[in-house]
C-alpha cells in the first residue's frame, strides 16, 4: 500500500485521484487515536505515526480514505485481504453499471501467506495478475 501511496502523491492527477485503503485495526498503529463516540460525523483527527511496533503498521499518509476491518483477533495478518477484494469488485460493479469500464489489475509485492487469497481472486475473475519478485519478504 505504501506504494500506492507514493505514485498517488507522484502523479499529476494527485488532485483527482481517491487512493482508498483497507487496513486491519487491530494491527493499525495509534488506534486509539481513531476512537471516537461523535459517530455519523465527519470528524478530521490528527493522526501520528512513529516507530512501528512489532505486529503494528501506520495508515499511509498519501491515500484519501480508509476502511478500517475488524476481525476481533488484535496483531493478526490477513483479514483486511477478503474485504480489499469485495470493495474492489463493489467498486468495479459500479462502474460498469455506469457503462464505464474500470480496470482493475492485482499487483503482489512483499506478500505473506494471505497475499494467496489475492492472487487466486485474480485468476478466477481473469484480472491481470502482477507478481513483483525479491520485494521483500
Amino acid at each position: 500500500m505504501r506504494l500506492v501511496g507514493e505514485a498517488v502523491t507522484m502523479s499529476s492527477f494527485k488532485s483527482a485521484v481517491t487512493a482508498i485503503g483497507v487496513a486491519n485495526w487491530g494491527k493499525t498503529e495509534n488506534r486509539h487515536m481513531l476512537q471516537t463516540s461523535y459517530a455519523g460525523e465527519d470528524l478530521i483527527i490528527d493522526y501520528k505515526t512513529g516507530q512501528n511496533k512489532k505486529h503494528e503498521c501506520s495508515l499511509n499518509p498519501q491515500h484519501t480514505h480508509f476502511f478500517l476491518v475488524d476481525d476481533g483477533k488484535p496483531h493478526t495478518a490477513g483479514c483486511e485481504i477478503r474485504y480489499t477484494i469485495e470493495l474492489q469488485d463493489i467498486i468495479q460493479d459500479m462502474f460498469a453499471h455506469e457503462g464505464r469500464g474500470l480496470p482493475k489489475v492485482c499487483i503482489l509485492l512483499e506478500g505473506g501467506e494471505s497475499s494467496i487469497d489475492c492472487a487466486v481472486n485474480a485468476v478466477r475473475n481473469k484480472n491481470p495478475l502482477l507478481i513483483v519478485r525479491a520485494t521483500g519478504r
